[in-house]
């Protein structure tokens, strides 16, 4: 009886790992872009109600759009300074962030805030949808997938990813990096 137990729940587990690795490309973005709206308005609703209590002046895209991201800023506006002394406030910043950020703000047309929050939330998408394809790579199951990402949407460092900071372009290069070498597509 005990054995019939394990067949039966074995063969359940690979069912779900089958149904996992059937599902489209279209179906996997929908469901990433589901939780990624839900995590989205959550992340709005907690910011907006801390807005209220702490920051009554701030508003949600100055309280996003803060730490390093206005650093950032400065180098793709200004580039990095140029003297024999190395500024020792700047040289640790990459430039690959702050060239796109040149880049998509069509070199200044539109404010460099707006575009690293905007970049910043269709880099954190692509990435969930990344995790999704490789975990699918890695023959998770289908539940197991789902709460990874689910965990990555909706936890507490999710604030690096709201912010235009670089976060989201790191985590979207390196979850397509480790795609890609598991799809031996270098």
């Amino acid at each position: 009886m005990a054995i019939n137990k394990i067949k039966k729940l074995n063969n359940n587990i690979k069912l779900s790992t089958e149904l996992s690795h059937k599902i489209s490309l279209t179906r996997i973005i929908l469901i990433c872009f589901a939780v990624y709206l839900v995590s989205r308005l959550m992340i709005a609703f907690e910011y907006s109600s801390i807005n209220l209590m702490l920051h009554n002046t701030k508003s949600l895209v100055d309280n996003l759009y803060r730490w390093d991201a206005p650093i950032y800023a400065a180098i793709a506006k200004n580039g990095y300074p140029i003297t024999t002394v190395p500024d020792a406030d700047l040289w640790p910043w990459f430039p690959l962030w702050p060239i796109i950020l040149r880049i998509f703000s069509l070199n200044l047309l539109i404010p460099l805030n707006y575009t690293a929050l905007v970049l910043s939330q269709i880099l954190f998408f692509c990435s969930m949808v990344f995790l999704w394809l490789y975990l699918d790579k890695l023959k998770f199951n289908f539940e197991n997938i789902l709460f990874t990402t689910l965990t990555l949407a909706i936890s507490p460092a999710n604030i690096y990813y709201c912010a235009g900071l670089s976060e989201p372009l790191f985590l979207f290069l390196s979850l397509a990096t480790l795609y890609f070498l598991m799809s031996n597509k270098f």
